[in-house]
């Protein structure tokens, strides 16, 4: 179920600082660990060896920083729906940082925000900050302000 869903230019670009909600929580099993790794060619022990990862300074495997940054997209997909699109295009990410490793076994949500909705010719650009949070502790392990941008599909009115 999606928490916000827009159906026109007008509705996003008014929706500027709006708060779109959390999304469920997601397990950080091994396997998608694993298959993250493996899938970005990284196989640092951190991430994969439990000998040395259970003796560094984290104790246990953790993910990679970059698995939780790349999750934003199945997040935000929860929690934001435009439709009567043409076409909607990632331009990019500003501002990334993260803030506490995520250890395998782990849950995790996003929790959005709509930042900045501007109209730039054709397009409407949005930016949507992301935090990603932790949920033992509720803290949040990696913030991200996301940029997209939208055309819509042109009304017809008849």
């Amino acid at each position: 179920m999606v928490n916000v869903t827009i159906t026109s230019p007008e509705e996003l670009l008014a929706a500027q600082g709006h708060n779109l909600g959390s999304s469920s929580w997601l397990r950080i099993s091994q396997k998608r660990v694993n298959l993250f790794s493996d899938a970005i060619g990284q196989q640092q022990w951190t991430h994969i060896d439990s000998v040395q990862s259970t003796s560094d300074s984290f104790g246990e495997y953790i993910a990679n920083s970059y698995l939780a940054l790349s999750l934003t997209t199945y997040f935000i997909e929860q929690l934001l729906e435009i439709q009567n699109l043409t076409m909607g295009v990632n331009y990019g990410c500003d501002n990334i940082r993260f803030l506490a490793p995520v250890p395998t076994n782990s849950r995790i949500r996003g929790h959005g925000k709509i930042i900045n909705a501007e109209q730039k010719g054709s397009f409407i650009q949005v930016t949507i900050r992301m935090i990603i949070e932790l949920e033992e502790t509720k803290q949040p392990t990696c913030t991200v302000d996301m940029l997209g941008n939208f055309i819509f599909s042109e009304r017809r009115n008849k």
